[in-house]
């Protein structure tokens, strides 16, 4: 029996901590240094808590000043730490580590569940967002059968409401001609097939946000889009024209007819100008 405080010479170290056990003398419990603490297994420190209230798992905790940190350091080489979820049958049903700069977040760690997914919670029990075993990004829905990547439903100010993808530029009030966002279509690789542009059709200011609508396509033997069609700042279209005249400006490509109308089997085609839908 032992009453009263139980001090140490604090003059161990991770070989031979101060708190060892009969018959594995390296293994135990040690400090460092002042006001920090230990423990120590076959002569090497594996966890660590420092006067910050750090705690280093494999190694010394780095100390942020607003944060405190848990540090998970790796085994070898550029593997850093891992953590493993495991249920009551041994399976690892998620787990999260880096290596190599990389961060990874694995639902279903050992592919035992055939429906796995990542989920994105805010406050409480309310999903927002999930990665789904097909690879699809489902905002604002928590299933979809559309074979789709990325699928938004609703939005903040609604969640019945229509799905909005916002792009938006990273500096305020752009001079004219300054893309405000682009929607690009690749393949696999670097092949660039298509782009549809937002552009300013001139200085943007409060509450005078001038945009046009840019379309371009790569042609046959081509690596990169050409404008097609554009619609400005003031309704009117063009079509292989950069600077529409009128409502309607479409501008012959070599070799081929400005406008071409065929009828079908059993209707005509016929080109109608007047005042109004009735007028011939």
């Amino acid at each position: 029996t032992m009453t009263g405080a139980l001090l140490l010479d604090n003059a161990a170290s991770a070989s031979a901590p101060d708190l060892s056990f009969d018959g594995d003398a390296n293994t135990g419990i040690y400090s460092p240094g002042a006001d920090q603490l230990a423990v120590a297994t076959n002569g090497t420190g594996r966890l660590f808590v420092d006067a910050n209230g750090n705690v280093g798992v494999g190694g010394s905790a780095p100390n942020y000043s607003d944060h405190k940190n848990l540090s998970l350091f790796g085994a070898a080489n550029n593997g850093a730490g891992f953590i493993q979820f495991t249920d009551t049958s041994n399976n690892a049903d998620a787990a999260i580590f880096a290596d190599d700069g990389s961060l990874f977040i694995n639902a279903d760690y050992d592919n035992t569940s055939s429906d796995s997914s990542i989920r994105f919670r805010v406050d409480g029990s309310s999903e927002k967002m999930r990665l789904d075993s097909a690879g699809r990004l489902l905002v604002g829905t928590s299933s979809s059968s559309l074979a789709t990547g990325i699928q938004i439903q609703g939005y903040a100010g609604g969640a019945a409401g229509q799905g909005i993808l916002t792009l938006s530029r990273g500096s305020a009030l752009p001079i004219s001609g300054t893309a405000i966002g682009d929607i690009r279509f690749y393949d696999n690789g670097s092949g660039f097939g298509a782009k549809i542009a937002a552009i300013t059709d001139g200085p943007w200011a409060s509450g005078d946000y001038p945009t046009r609508l840019v379309f371009s396509t790569t042609a046959d033997g081509a690596s990169s889009p050409t404008e097609r069609m554009r619609i400005d700042s003031s309704g009117r279209l063009g079509i292989n024209t950069s600077s529409p005249a009128a409502t309607l400006s479409v501008d012959a490509l070599a070799g081929n007819s400005t406008v071409c109308f065929l009828k079908s089997s059993t209707v005509n085609a016929y080109l109608q100008l007047g005042n109004s839908a009735n007028d011939q």
